[in-house]
């Protein structure tokens, strides 16, 4: 049973890294519209554009706790089916 507390403990914290970082890309106030003509005034300042959120990195970071996240649940899967196979004996 702790190595099935752990896995969902460490599913917790991955679902939490996740939302820290799409929290954070939600509060860099990117821009919402494309506009593809740098000469025009209107054109939005992409170096200014996610008050000093690195998107690329939270993006890279949310991926990565993802496929964690994937790969803990199949663990958990795993550990939960030998602990019925343990049960049904």
């Amino acid at each position: 049973m702790d190595a099935i507390s752990a896995l969902v403990s460490g599913l917790d914290a991955q679902q939490a890294v996740v939302n820290g970082a799409a929290q954070q890309i939600a509060a860099a106030d990117l821009p919402t519209t494309a506009n593809a003509d740098p000469t025009n005034p209107a054109h939005p300042d992409v170096s200014a554009a996610g008050g000093g959120v690195d998107v690329a990195q939270q993006l890279t970071t949310m991926m990565v706790a993802a496929d964690a996240h994937h790969l803990t649940t199949v663990a958990l899967h795993a550990a939960l089916s030998v602990y019925q196979d343990v049960l049904d004996l």
